[in-house]
């Protein structure tokens, strides 16, 4: 397979674990990598009818036959493997001769089937921690959407 097909499988890989873990009952899923000298950060949130859902709130916008097993266990489990995907996303690139991005961003539409995604190859700040930049971008999101 070629570099770009093999980042594609990975990047499927992700969304997949938004999918599973929300029973793909959300119309779309935001998923957040940082990757910097051995140092990995994973995590997602969600929209789903014009609202933006963190992970541990997802129940609270479903319906009580829609409700998905939120356990802490199975968030830590999601969150891992997210982990995992940005290990081999990070191999896929040395393995490649190509710089290996520190900052990853992808959306997912369920209704278009689409996925966008956006690599940042700069170092990031020593004052700024991985948490505070997911949450910045989940903060974005929300302006962008008028939330």
């Amino acid at each position: 397979m070629i570099f770009e097909d093999l980042l594609m499988e990975i990047q499927s890989d992700l969304v997949s674990l938004g999918l599973e873990y929300s029973n793909s009952q959300i119309d779309e899923i935001y998923l957040y990598g940082y990757i910097e000298e051995g140092s990995y950060f994973f995590n997602l949130f969600f929209k789903k009818n014009g609202k933006i859902i963190r992970l541990n709130q997802i129940n609270d916008f479903l319906s009580e036959n829609e409700k998905i097993d939120d356990s802490r266990d199975r968030q830590i489990q999601l969150l891992e493997l997210g982990i995992d995907d940005l290990e081999k996303i990070e191999i896929l690139f040395e393995n490649n001769k190509k710089e290996v991005p520190t900052e990853i961003k992808i959306i997912y539409n369920k209704s278009s089937n689409s996925l966008k995604s956006k690599y940042s190859y700069s170092p990031i700040s020593d004052d700024t921690s991985e948490l505070e930049l997911f949450n910045n971008w989940y903060d974005t999101v929300k302006v962008e959407n008028n939330i």
